[in-house]
């Protein structure tokens, strides 16, 4: 099931300086080496738990529609869901 990121989360999960801290890094060069390694140790994270580990928006997009008319959400816990959209057998567009 691909799903793709709408809009990432405002904030990671642990902030720079506790990140630079636990590194025993004092000077600032590599500031956004270390936030990236940051937001792909989040993403990793969240990859392998099915678990979304901060607010946000997600899109998800399916073949066909599912059997047994559940759709199984790929990264919980999910705290609304905006819209489902679906193309119809003649090529129409509902949401």
């Amino acid at each position: 099931m691909p799903i793709k990121v709408i809009t990432e989360p405002a904030e990671e999960p642990v902030d720079l300086a506790t990140a630079k801290l636990q590194c025993r890094v004092d000077v600032t060069d590599d500031d956004t080496l270390i936030a990236g390694y940051i937001k792909a140790a989040r993403q990793h994270i969240e990859t392998i738990a099915n678990r979304a580990l901060l607010q946000q928006t997600l899109e998800l997009y399916l073949d066909d529609w599912p059997g047994g008319n559940l759709i199984e959400l790929p990264r919980s816990p999910a705290q609304s869901v905006t819209s489902i959209t679906y193309v119809d057998s003649s090529g129409g567009s509902h949401t």
